[in-house]
């Protein structure tokens, strides 16, 4: 069987790749031997090709980050693996927009274990979300990066270029659509999840 693209992030072979890159990364690995070249036309037909800074649509200024196979209408899907309705396979170390094309991003029961969690403010989601502009987490209250986030003092926020606006309130509707999932596949009651929006600090002008 084809070597796939999930295999060869869990190995960290890809990850941090920005989407634009995933090319030059693959022939890489057919150079070392990891994959075989017929597995590398696989893989590229997975990922999107990009060239330099994606174009973000105008009427597409939400980034969806961590989407999963789970994806947004009219936002740009983020996920670190292609998958249903994925726009970019990226890391959020490591994004591959302009400085500042997003006006929103949203992350939706961000990726957490027993002691660490993904931090959607932390990475280059400060840089490339606009001044003034949002960051929405949407998590059940018993979601570890939910809890964190949720205890996160003002200095904390400030050092990673945000504040909080509300502490943890009912959920936008926009925000919840088709069906989440873990990591897993197993899917989540999303029925008592709560959001917790953060601005990003900086002249909006």
């Amino acid at each position: 069987m084809l070597v796939d693209l999930q295999k060869l992030e869990a190995k960290g072979e890809l990850l941090g790749t920005a989407a634009h890159h995933y090319g030059e990364a693959i022939d890489i690995l057919v150079d070392k031997g990891t994959i075989t070249f017929a597995e590398s036309v696989r893989l590229k037909r997975l990922v999107p090709r990009r060239a330099g800074n994606l174009t973000i649509p105008a009427k597409h200024p939400t980034l969806n980050l961590g989407s999963g196979n789970n994806p947004m209408a009219n936002a740009v899907n983020v996920e670190r693996f292609a998958g249903t309705g994925v726009d970019a396979v990226a890391d959020a170390r490591h994004l591959p927009f302009a400085t500042g094309a997003f006006d929103e991003v949203v992350a939706i029961n961000p990726a957490a274990g027993p002691t660490e969690f993904f931090n959607p403010l932390a990475g280059d989601v400060a840089r490339v979300l606009k001044p003034g502009g949002t960051v929405t987490v949407v998590g059940q209250p018993r979601n570890f990066a939910f809890r964190q986030l949720k205890k996160m003092d003002d200095e904390a926020l400030r050092a990673l270029g945000f504040e909080r606006v509300t502490d943890a309130t009912p959920v936008d509707p926009r925000f919840i659509f088709g069906q989440a999932a873990r990591a897993d596949g197993i899917p989540i009651d999303m029925s008592n999840a709560r959001q917790i929006i953060f601005r990003r600090l900086g002249d909006s002008n």
